[in-house]
């Protein structure tokens, strides 16, 4: 077919490695070679058992388990998934006796998958998959299987698992603990107990989860024909089509009592009348441009997921979904919110995050008073006899939490009452807070002063952990200063044309500037780990940073000196006129320096294994080093001497004409 031909364009000597547990996919290809991968043997078995349990083998003799732990790690066939899954769920359970006998004797054991069965390829498996299972709580076992409705290999975002999970009820609410709280907990569980996996894809500042095929396989099977990738029966209460099966998508009579529908493919339009019961509704990736009226015919959903989609407008009717409480719009191409939105009071989570696209948001936010989570607050001026979104409309969102972005702070569109009004700082449970000044073509262009006051009025929370400020004119506002912002540990300023120092922040450990022309003291950073500094002229000072391990030093005419840095490994230096010494640090390895033509020497440092030095033109002698292996000078025409260097292997000298002695060495 057509893989098959584009494979076969492969250069001599390629191979084709295809993995699968069917083997009748091998011959279907007609493979040349067929690998049985081995089952564990018995003591990679026990082993891994032993891990997934966090038990000792000394435990189990102690408390006189061990015979029954061999007996169940027996059981489980040397097969991988089950000895860890089964061993995640030994880690439940008590050192008693009886609690691991009943494992182990469980007649679940000798269960057979029915020969009708879509996973009956699965059959000797799930035996020890099912035990795992049975052992949930009730609430986890309704969540478990919930995540049969999401195709196989699906990447799941974990914040729209638990808020489809609070959508259908499935999590237990307890008095003063958010359920978001409590859905992450769950998931926690289920990742303990091996039925469910973490990823390392994530989708903006979110995790994803997974679940293997064989596990989902078992999900699928509990779940039953209330759980459907085809088209929908009676017994259907969850929908999931996608591809070809969602192409051929209509609104039958049979799936009137449908709770969920996820739908991904290029659809143009859907209808929603038939559809009372309906709690989870996911056009993510749709290419309609608009939804169609009669969402209103839709009385019960609490979660509708936009993202990905075409849609640039949402109907004035979205306003009767009065129970909605996700509206998931990320890296939708929607344009603009309506005044409607402010009627859902229900509403916890409004996804806009990568929405290029919005321009208007509104007036009426300010009534969404549930509202958790709100990647993109943006600031808006009137549009015809629609009032915009004012920045006063944030004082009684003070549930949110995560990050917010504010965006049009800039362009003469907020007033500093407005902005105190905000009470930003009344936001406890915000970790992020990214404060955005651009200006449009067509906006009045902010004084430095009037962008102080209102970067004054915006104090962030005490207990943020990360802050971005951009396209501000202003210097540094006095908060800034404040020594409450103890959990500050993320701090990134770009084009902040006014901004002179980053002083003695003691949490900060990365620190992103870009193109702040007027900064020139770095200083008094303990824990900062990384630092990225782009198109900083003004810089003169970069001091106190014990914990650093790599720096990149732009283009800097100030720059005289680099304090000794105790634990900083790498080191590359680029175009500083005025660098005129580097003191010793003992832990670099790695030395770039290129342009600095007021650096007249190197100083001893003990640990270095690469330097590689350019076009320092008053560069006299570079001294003793006694790890150094590789070492490259050109363009030094100052440089006279190169000390005894004993571990040297690689030396490049070109362009340096005063050069008149090198020492011996001896590794060369």
């Amino acid at each position: 077919g057509e893989v098959e031909s584009t494979l076969m364009r492969g250069a001599m000597g390629s191979k084709i490695l295809i993995t699968s547990r069917n083997i009748d996919v091998s011959k279907g290809i007609g493979a040349l070679y067929m690998h049985r991968w081995p089952m564990l043997r018995e003591d990679e078995s026990w082993n891994l058992f032993l891990n997934k349990a966090l038990r000792t083998e000394i435990d189990l003799v102690r408390h006189k388990l061990q015979d029954i732990a061999k007996a169940i790690v027996k059981k489980c066939g040397g097969l991988p998934l089950v000895v860890q899954t089964v061993g995640s769920l030994m880690r439940t359970k008590n050192m008693k006796k009886a609690e691991w006998k009943e494992v182990a004797d469980s007649v679940i054991w000798e269960w057979k998958m029915p020969a009708s069965s879509s996973s009956s390829q699965y059959g000797s498996i799930l035996p020890g998959l099912i035990l795992s299972y049975d052992d949930l709580p009730p609430y986890l076992r309704s969540c478990f299987v919930y995540c049969s409705i999401f195709p196989k290999n699906h990447e799941i975002k974990r914040e729209g698992l638990i808020m489809q999970w609070v959508a259908h009820g499935l999590i237990e609410e307890k008095e003063g603990i958010d359920v978001e709280v409590t859905g992450n907990q769950y998931i926690e569980e289920l990742i303990r107990r091996c039925l469910i996996e973490e990823t390392d894809v994530r989708y903006y500042e979110g995790t994803c989860l997974k679940l293997h095929d064989v596990l989902h396989g078992l999900a699928s099977y509990i779940g039953g024909k209330e759980y459907r990738h085809a088209s929908a029966t009676e017994q259907t209460r969850h929908l999931s089509l996608h591809g070809e099966a969602a192409m051929q998508y209509n609104a039958s009579v049979a799936a009137n009592k449908v709770r969920t529908i996820l739908l991904s493919a290029s659809l143009s339009s859907v209808e929603f009348t038939n559809f009372k019961w309906l709690r989870v509704l996911s056009l993510r990736g749709c290419q309609m441009d608009e939804l169609p009226n009669s969402i209103e015919c839709l009385s019960l959903p609490k979660y509708l997921d936009l993202s990905v989609s075409n849609v640039r407008r949402l109907p004035s009717s979205i306003g009767k979904l009065c129970n909605l409480q996700t509206l998931d719009l990320s890296d939708a191409k929607i344009e603009e919110l309506p005044e409607e939105m402010g009627e859902l009071c229900n509403l916890r989570y409004l996804g806009l995050e990568g929405t290029e696209c919005l321009k208007f948001i509104a007036e009426g936010l300010g009534k969404l008073t549930n509202l958790w989570t709100f990647h993109k607050f943006l600031v808006c001026n009137d549009k015809g006899d629609t009032r915009g979104c004012n920045i006063g409309e944030l004082k009684d969102l003070n549930k949110l939490k995560g990050k917010l972005v504010i965006e049009g702070l800039g362009g003469g569109r907020v007033k500093v009452i407005d902005a105190e009004k905000a009470q930003l700082k009344n936001k406890l449970e915000l970790n992020g807070v990214e404060l955005k000044f651009q200006v449009g073509e067509d906006d009045k262009v902010d004084s430095a002063s009037e962008q102080r006051g209102l970067l004054e009025a915006l104090e962030p929370p005490h207990g943020i952990e990360r802050l971005r400020i951009c396209d501000y004119e202003g210097d540094r506002p006095a908060w800034f200063l404040n020594t409450n912002y103890v959990e500050l540990q993320t701090l990134c300023l770009e084009r902040c044309r006014s901004w002179a120092t980053v002083v003695g922040i003691k949490s900060l450990e990365k620190l992103d500037i870009k193109a702040c022309p007027k900064l020139y003291e770095l200083r008094c950073l303990p824990l900062l780990k990384s630092l990225s500094i782009l198109s900083c002229d003004g810089l003169n000072t970069i001091a106190d940073m014990a914990a650093l391990k790599s720096l990149e030093v732009p283009p800097s005419n100030r720059l005289k000196t680099l304090a000794n840095m105790p634990y900083l490994e790498s080191l590359e230096v680029k175009g500083c006129g005025s660098l005129e010494r580097v003191a010793e640090m003992p832990a670099l390895r790695s030395l770039r320096v290129v342009g600095c033509n007021m650096l007249k020497t190197l100083a001893n440092m003990p640990a270095l294994e690469s330097s590689d030095v350019r076009a320092c033109g008053s560069l006299k002698k570079v001294a003793e080093m006694p790890a150094l292996t590789s070492l490259k000078v050109v363009g030094c025409y100052m440089l006279t001497t190169v000390a005894n260097i004993s571990a040297l292997e690689l030396l490049e000298v070109r362009d340096c004409g005063s050069l008149d002695q090198v020492a011996k060495m001896t590794a060369l």
